[in-house]
């Protein structure tokens, strides 16, 4: 039976992740309200021949929460808290602009007692943009 203050699982807040706390696997942490906060720098290592950056590094520190109402009988993990800091590398190749191809490390800050051996608990995380 679904409480009318609790969220069904495909509406709650999620945390961890390359889009949230780097350093977890996508969508570790669910509940029906949360925070989450970022904070990332870009530093140029290189530009190209316009002037333009076309490499840079990123370091960051992302955070975030979750809990339920109380109304909810579902039982959150004891590690509802999360954050992570860690570093991004990005390319913006010149030869196709518009083009961001990024690669992100990130260290988990809590230790949580479901991680897992994949590539995301590992703490990477590749993305490939491209804006008209």
């Amino acid at each position: 039976m679904c409480h009318a203050s609790s969220l069904l699982p495909a509406q709650q807040f999620v945390i961890g992740g390359g889009q949230s706390v780097r350093g977890y696997r996508q969508n570790v942490r669910s509940g029906d309200n949360g925070l989450r906060f970022s904070v990332e720098d870009q530093i140029t290592l290189d530009r190209d021949e316009v002037n333009n950056p076309s490499l840079l590094l990123a370091p960051f520190f992302d955070m975030g929460v979750i809990w339920n109402h109380p109304d909810n009988p579902n039982e959150l993990p004891s590690e509802q808290f999360l954050a992570g800091l860690g570093l991004g590398l990005i390319w913006l190749p010149e030869l196709i602009p518009g083009l961001e191809l990024r690669v992100d490390y990130g260290l988990p800050l809590v230790s949580i007692d479901d991680r897992g051996d994949n590539i995301q608990d590992s703490g990477f995380y590749f993305s490939v943009r491209y804006g008209l």
